[in-house]
């Protein structure tokens, strides 16, 4: 995840897996540690009510399954960040509502259907200036509609790649990932 603040804007790039899912989910998925999203955000200064905005590249739950959260009651499901406007885009947005038999598993209903209930989301459509110096970049292969932000700062250009392009990590010898899902 990336913390970018810009014009009264505090806006968390991607979320992670988050920590609602079962024992047995994450199981599946090589955890690295750390902080989690909560305490690396609070040990940097930031609580969830300070962010403003969350910027998914994309929808797959490793990307934006710390965006939701269960309640105090474990009852229901609710957003991390109550505050914030959740951008991601269309063409992604609508590929992961049909839910395709290839990634049924990486698109979980809990980690995006209470973002558009909440009424907190923002789709966008094409490529823009999303903040003040903060660019959206539209590209197709890992998934339609891959949103990635490019930052102007002091002079240089920064971009957050996402899955844009696989790195090691990617790469687990126990299986052959297929990473695009539209080449071209």
């Amino acid at each position: 995840s990336l913390i970018i603040e810009t014009d009264g804007h505090k806006i968390l790039v991607d979320t992670g897996l988050g920590d609602k899912q079962t024992e047995k989910f994450f199981r599946h998925v090589h955890l690295h540690g750390g902080e989690g999203l909560t305490g690396g955000l609070n040990n940097r200064g930031y609580k969830p009510e300070d962010i403003t905005d969350v910027f998914l590249t994309h929808l797959h739950a490793d990307h934006c399954g710390g965006a939701v959260k269960h309640n105090l009651n474990n009852t229901a499901y609710e957003l991390t960040f109550p505050d914030a406007v959740y951008h991601i885009s269309r063409s992604q947005w609508e590929w992961a509502a049909k839910n395709n038999l290839r990634e049924a598993d990486s698109f979980l209903e809990e980690n995006i259907l209470p973002i558009q209930q909440s009424g907190r989301l923002n789709l966008v459509d094409e490529e823009c200036e999303l903040f003040p110096g903060v660019f959206v970049k539209m590209c197709y292969g890992h998934t339609p509609g891959l949103m990635i932000p490019v930052i102007k700062y002091k002079g240089k250009t920064l971009v957050y790649t996402g899955d844009l392009i696989p790195t090691i990590a990617h790469i687990p010898i126990l299986w052959n990932m297929s990473y695009d899902i539209e080449t071209l």
